[in-house]
């Protein structure tokens, strides 16, 4: 008889177990719902964008305006694929700038917009505010967490330590000619 109630009793735990672990599952599939950088086109903005980022609330839609033919452009679309793979719950999607406004400029590229709830939170053009050259997903997620938009495992910022003797070593230049460098110091 005690065994039966015991055995009675594990199987009421195990059932209210998958019973909780099928709905955890079930919310984590719902909330992570994107998983890649989608293409949009001028027709999808409204839908796919802005009430998309109705839709999701505090969670962010991040769009990146570019062109094929921008470098920059292509490093940010494949640092948002890997992003897309990390944070499945966040849209990310790119749409030619000229199919967003038909005079957009080049120079302005590539350029980020970041929706909430319907409205433009923040825009990044040109991306020289975010130390220019280089940028990496680790950069940039750890970005997008110092302002709230993702959560990230990273402990510390990635270009913490980049110099600017790093960066001029990785273009061969040096610092000698520039503005604020005493030429009459040594080496």
């Amino acid at each position: 008889m005690l065994r039966s109630l015991v055995g009675s009793e594990m199987c009421i735990r195990d059932r209210q177990y998958r019973e909780s672990r099928m709905a955890e599952l079930l919310d984590q599939q719902k909330r992570e719902k994107f998983g890649q950088l989608f293409q949009v086109k001028q027709d999808e903005y409204v839908k796919q964008i802005t009430e998309a980022s109705q839709e999701l609330g505090a969670t962010p839609v991040f769009v990146h305006l570019y062109q094929d033919y921008i470098p920059e452009c292509k490093l940010l679309n494949e640092c948002w694929r890997e992003l897309a793979r990390r944070h499945k719950h966040i849209k990310f999607v790119c749409i030619r700038s000229t199919d967003a406004n038909a005079d957009f400029p080049d120079s302005a590229l590539p350029t980020q917009l970041v929706y909430l709830n319907g409205i433009v939170a923040d825009r990044t053009v040109g991306f020289k505010s975010h130390g220019g050259d280089p940028f990496t997903p680790d950069g940039l997620e750890w970005l997008y967490a110092q302002k709230g938009w993702c959560q990230t495992e990273l402990e510390e910022d990635p270009f913490e330590r980049v110099t600017m003797h790093v960066l001029a070593k990785k273009h061969n230049k040096t610092l000698r000619n520039r503005v604020g460098y005493d030429s009459e110091d040594s080496d």
